[in-house]
């Protein structure tokens, strides 16, 4: 009797995680590759360039469309039993290191779109003046130092409070109203940060789940489990990635339902975009 509500659990989490990769996997990244073009068409305008915070978005979606095929897509395949590192040893350690790697590069362009708007919005002038495209591209491109820690999340949590704390300070500072580009200065910057704002968002909830249970599989690892206890483990390890993948796919269409700017500006750039090609 045991043994059979075993393998009822077993077929049924195989059953849940087939579905949800064949089925609702294929439509996230479909939806999910509409997005990262969409996203990269819209922040890379050169009326959008002007401000440096958006090479940062624009490294941001290049990294998450190349997540979304090196970790959702290739599970994907794996359910229907195709899997070339099972044959391609090279490909195996490249894609490998890809899914490790590409996660962590995310996050630390986060971190860094979040100092850059800490920058840009601090009352002090020469603060705002180190917020430049050459620091931007040094940032992304240079040398770089990746951790699996803490500290990008407290970073995160540092910099957005600098940030909100700057923007209150600066509502109730007198502005000039004859300062046409300062006005949209500063109205960029602020729907950048709520762009920001809403990344990390989406990213908090789904690290603590993810990071939960990647402590609890690290504790648990050497211990015997029983079988309804390994099916949910199998369970729980695999639909993580399609977890992840929700608000890369659908962060830049919450860009578009809750910003009013961004979506002004969006359905201007798209007929530009396309009528020059």
């Amino acid at each position: 009797m045991a043994s059979n509500v075993v393998n009822n659990l077993n077929s049924l989490f195989k059953n849940i995680n087939y579905y949800s990769f064949t089925i609702f996997g294929n439509v996230m990244m479909v939806v999910g590759t509409v997005a990262t073009l969409l996203g990269i068409i819209v922040f890379s305008h050169k009326t959008m360039r002007q401000n440096a915070g958006c090479i940062y978005y624009i490294a941001y979606y290049l990294v998450n469309g190349l997540t979304l095929y090196t970790s959702l897509f290739a599970a994907i395949l794996s359910f229907f039993n195709i899997d070339p590192s099972y044959n391609n040893v090279a490909y195996c350690k490249i894609s490998f290191y890809l899914r490790m790697s590409l996660g962590l590069i995310a996050t630390y362009i986060l971190v860094l779109a979040s100092i850059d708007r800490a920058l840009i919005t601090s009352a002090k002038a020469s603060i705002r003046q180190r917020s430049t495209h050459r620091l931007a591209y040094c940032s992304i491109f240079g040398k770089s130092y990746y951790r699996r820690d803490f500290l990008r999340r407290l970073l995160l949590v540092v910099t957005g409070i600098t940030t909100v704390r700057n923007l209150r300070n600066g509502r109730v500072q007198p502005i000039d109203a004859a300062s046409n580009a300062n006005n949209n200065r500063r109205s960029k910057d602020r729907h950048l940060f709520l762009i920001l704002l809403i990344e990390i968002i989406g990213y908090a909830p789904l690290a603590i789940i993810t990071n939960a249970y990647g402590i609890y599989r690290e504790a648990t690892q050497y211990q015997m489990k029983s079988n309804d206890s390994q099916a949910i483990e199998y369970f729980l390890s695999s639909f993580p990635v399609l977890l992840r993948a929700v608000p890369k796919c659908l962060n830049f269409y919450i860009y578009l339902i809750l910003l009013k700017s961004f979506r002004r500006k969006t359905f201007k750039i798209l007929p530009y975009f396309w009528c020059q090609h």
